[in-house]
């Protein structure tokens, strides 16, 4: 018995052949997170931080950069003022790059809260180039919006401090190291001494980073392949950041006859902890305000002459005395830890803590805990459950991390610092709940196709 069929128009219309595919550019979501995330920074910085300062007790002063950016830009040299002498107080990578902003445009705020907007946005690029495939283009976009989002990013851009530089150097050698480890490749293994270098410009702790990373490299269970590769890029980072930092070296010892590898603010770093050690229930504006006036003292004591235009010692008129201040606060601080050594080991305990709620109000400690808390919770559980080990980025990245930690927590820690690990932060924590909101739909689906 044959069987009839009849053709009706839509069969023939669906059998006729395709008209080839029309490619349209389209915008992809990470492109729309990262306009997000763009915008986001240059509204809260340039129209939003005074208020939001005014209103949380946010700080709105800096290191002084701004100051030997400008004596730059106006051909003084690199010096805090034109009447003062040649410094080495603060690393030179973040002057640099604002005197060049400097020299573009007389406004100068503007100019560097756009600039570092940028680089903040091309953070949040590394975070998902380095997440997408290790973890898949889901979690590296949640990984990304999480660090879009993130409020502490939008303060560092507003301000004139180190850590959107630092950050986006960070993510970057995360990317190269972690390919160079993973994969091997010449390209790789030469250029993550770029931001490395850089690292080491830019703050004084990423100066011991490839050495950090070396002894990593013995640790059993965290490299299960590439253990040699992580020694290499080590040394290769290592060279490359000696290599940066011997024009600086030698500037320095030049103007102070003093071998002065990074910068000249240990002493006020360390002096400035012991001061939190000695006065714990002390807000940290209060104790950081106390630390400046007693090392000042201190100099004044010694016969230093310290500018009286700057409330904290940094401002000289002869380089050696800045170099002797350093060394001055530098002992009068580890005596007076020496002499309780119990009261500095609870300080560097409260360190833990300070480091991601350490803020100077009551206002910005609730605010850091409200943030922070859930996003490190669910890190935490990223760091347990989630198979970060197969993937040598995000191990170098954890390393990294740790390392940051580490350093801050052992001397001074406060919330500005956790700024500098919150990309991975942010990676893992919206990667742990990307698993968790959607493992249930997997796992169903498995069930019914199994049915």
């Amino acid at each position: 018995m044959s069987s009839i069929h009849t053709v009706t128009d839509s069969q023939r219309v669906s059998a006729a052949p395709l008209a080839p595919p029309r490619h349209t550019a389209r915008a992809g979501p990470i492109t729309w997170v990262l306009l997000a995330a763009l915008v986001l920074r240059l509204v809260f910085s340039v129209g939003l931080y005074s208020t939001v300062q005014q209103a949380g007790g946010l700080s709105r002063g800096s290191d002084g950069y701004e100051h030997v950016a400008e004596s730059l830009a106006a051909g003084h040299g690199y010096r805090f003022a034109a009447d003062t002498c040649p410094t080495m107080f603060l690393p030179p990578l973040y002057p640099l790059f604002l005197a060049g902003l400097f020299l573009l445009t007389d406004q100068h705020m503007v100019a560097a809260q756009v600039a570092q907007s940028l680089l903040d946005t091309g953070t949040c690029l590394l975070i998902y180039l380095l997440a997408r495939p290790r973890f898949g283009a889901g979690k590296a976009l949640w990984a990304a919006i999480a660090y879009a989002l993130y409020p502490g990013a939008m303060v560092s851009c507003s301000r004139y401090l180190t850590e959107p530089l630092f950050v986006f150097l960070t993510a970057l050698f995360a990317l190269l190291c972690g390919r160079y480890v993973e994969r091997g490749g010449w390209r790789d293994l030469l250029l993550l001494g770029l931001p490395c270098a850089g690292l080491a410009l830019c703050k004084n702790v990423g100066a011991a980073l490839p050495a950090f990373l070396l002894l990593s490299a013995a640790v059993p269970g965290l490299w299960p392949r590439g253990r040699g590769r992580v020694a290499t890029a080590a040394l290769v980072s290592g060279l490359c950041v000696a290599a940066a930092m011997t024009p600086w070296i030698y500037r320095n010892y030049r103007v102070s006859g003093s071998f002065v590898p990074t910068a000249s603010a240990g002493g006020l770093a360390i002096y400035t902890a012991m001061t939190y050690a000695a006065h714990p229930d002390q807000d940290i504006r209060t104790s950081a305000h106390q630390a400046a006036r007693e090392v000042r003292e201190l100099g004044e004591r010694a016969g230093i002459r310290m500018d009286p235009r700057d409330k904290y010692p940094r401002w000289f008129y002869d380089t050696r005395d800045e170099v002797k201040l350093d060394k001055l606060a530098q002992f009068e601080a580890w005596k007076r830890i020496a002499a309780d050594r119990a009261g500095f080991a609870r300080h560097v305990v409260g360190n833990l803590w300070r480091f991601w709620f350490g803020a100077p109000t009551p206002k910005s400690v609730y605010a850091s805990v409200l943030v922070h808390g859930p996003l490190l919770l669910l890190a935490a559980l990223g760091l347990w459950r989630l198979p970060w080990r197969r993937h040598g980025a995000i191990s170098v990245w954890i390393v990294i991390a740790m390392y940051l930690f580490a350093s801050h927590v052992a001397i001074l820690a406060v919330v500005r610092y956790a700024v500098t690990v919150m990309p991975l932060v942010c990676l893992l924590a919206a990667a742990m709940l990307h698993e968790q909101i959607h493992a249930p739909t997997a796992r169903g689906a498995t069930v019914q196709r199994g049915a």
